[in-house]
């Protein structure tokens, strides 16, 4: 496997305008890009979630397992114009992952890309 990422979120789309039908994952590019992909370009290397995670389920159908900080008000949009408050949250949302992949006791969805 090529490069190992911890999990940030996980979406299922069904029939959107925007994403169209499939799961998606969303991982950290550097400290401070969030990246969303389609999951059928990874391979789930550790299936265990990360505690960190609340379930939604969406009036359009969709179903997101994300940290309690991305279901905020407009948090995507102030992360991606580089808002502060946006950030600060996003990087302690990436050591708090990180930390809880690394931790004997909690492990974090894991997802691979790339060739072995």
């Amino acid at each position: 496997m090529g490069r190992r990422y911890v999990t940030l979120g996980l979406q299922h789309e069904n029939a959107s305008i925007l994403w169209g039908t499939g799961a998606w994952v969303q991982i950290a590019v550097g400290a401070e890009q969030l990246l969303i992909a389609p999951l059928t370009l990874f391979t789930i290397v550790e299936p265990t979630p990360s505690r960190h995670w609340q379930v939604r389920l969406w009036s359009q159908g969709s179903l997101t397992l994300w940290p309690k900080v991305f279901y905020r008000s407009y948090f995507h949009a102030d992360l991606e114009a580089g808002k502060p408050q946006a950030l600060q949250s996003f990087q302690q949302l990436v050591h708090e992952l990180e930390t809880e992949a690394r931790s004997a006791e909690g492990r974090a969805t894991f997802v691979g890309w790339g060739p072995e």
